[in-house]
Formats: C-alpha cells, structure tokens, sequence
C-alpha cells in the first residue's frame, strides 16, 4: 500500500505517470521486505553499506522550516503497535505532536 501511496503522490504534486511494470517491481520489492520482516530466523546484512554511509551531519534549520521527526514500533502481540511524531520549527518550539500506544 505505502508503494501505491507513494505512487499515487508523485502522479497528483510531481506529474508523474509510473508504468505498470514500475509499479509490479516495487510492490514486490514491498513485498519480500516485509516477508523478510516477518521471519525471525532472517538476519540483515550490512553489505549495502558504503563508506560515505553516515557522512551526512546535523545542520541548524533555516528560518520558516520545519523538521518533524517520527518513530515506530511492532511489538509481538500483532494488535500492538506504537508511533509518534513531533513536527518542530527552526527555534525548536513544537508546533504539532501526536502520538499512540
């Protein structure tokens, strides 16, 4: 679904028209991430990593942007599920926050 969305966003605000072809590879890469999620005996590789991985560094926002940081978790019990997101002007005042457990 988060493909499709994606999809359907760049199509309404970037004018971008994705073949079918492009939309079958992404949800199926969608599709094995997920299902590589969902196995407990899968352990992820670093291979992809690149030496310039990490080299990015915190910059002040300018003035009139906004940062909004958001996290998630899963847990075990498949009906529990947590999130939440801060959206923070340049000054760092709050400007929105929202969260769930």
């Amino acid at each position: 679904m988060l493909v499709l969305h994606r999809l359907e966003n760049d199509c309404v605000w970037k004018e971008k028209n994705a073949s079918v072809a492009t939309v079958t590879i992404l949800a199926s890469s969608m599709l094995e991430q997920w299902s590589k999620a969902q196995d407990k005996d899968y352990v992820p590789t670093a291979a992809f990593l690149t030496a310039a991985d990490g080299a990015l560094s915190w910059q002040i926002l300018a003035t009139g942007e906004v940062k909004i940081n958001t996290d998630a978790a899963l847990f075990s019990d498949p009906n529990r599920y947590s999130f939440a997101c801060v959206a923070r002007d340049a000054s760092g005042h709050v400007l929105e926050a929202i969260s769930s457990l």
